[in-house]
């Protein structure tokens, strides 16, 4: 089977290109990329009592774990399910650690919780392993038609790699607005 152009106009072909820019997109845009890149400086703004190399190693093991229980799981829950669950999981987990840092922001006494940014912080790691992070890839895989797969995978990995660059940079962005507010 040799490529050609032709094979992209199909309707098969569309949807699937959808499908795996959509979840490219969204593997990027949970924010767990930025997360991973900048946990010792999340941790030390959140004031966690855990030092900032020791918050990274717990977050990787607990990213480890939550591959493996992704790779337990996929097959007997399906892929969509785990996405989905992932997707929300990841959300609430992010809307805790705001909320946690817009109160300590705004002045509010919170060290009764500084669990919350440790804990919330695996959490949205561990869910996000589930789907978000681990599935599009296996997805991209199994919804390609044969004749483009390799140049749809080329091509959902470099928007993948742009999507990570434009989270990072926006992260970054925001992180520097929110050190000058302080």
């Amino acid at each position: 089977m040799y490529f050609n152009f032709n094979s992209l106009a199909s309707r098969s072909s569309k949807k699937a290109f959808l499908i795996s820019i959509a979840l490219m997109a969204l593997n990027q845009f949970c924010g767990c990329f930025a997360m991973l890149n900048y946990t010792a400086i999340i941790f030390l703004e959140s004031g966690s009592t855990l030092t900032p190399n020791m918050s990274a190693i717990v977050v990787g093991i607990i990213q480890l774990i939550g591959a493996y229980v992704s790779t337990i799981l996929v097959d007997r829950l399906g892929r969509k399910f785990l996405i989905v669950v992932s997707a929300l999981g990841t959300s609430l987990g992010l809307a805790v650690l705001g909320g946690y840092m817009t109160f300590k922001t705004n002045g509010y006494n919170v060290d009764a919780f500084d669990w919350i940014p440790v804990t919330s912080f695996s959490f949205v790691i561990f869910i996000a392993n589930w789907g978000v992070l681990t599935l599009p890839f296996v997805v991209l895989a199994e919804v390609m038609p044969d004749k483009i797969r390799n140049f749809a995978t080329t091509f959902c990995m470099a928007n993948l790699w742009v999507f990570a660059f434009i989270m990072l940079k926006v992260r970054k962005y925001f992180f520097n607005l929110y050190i000058n507010l302080k």
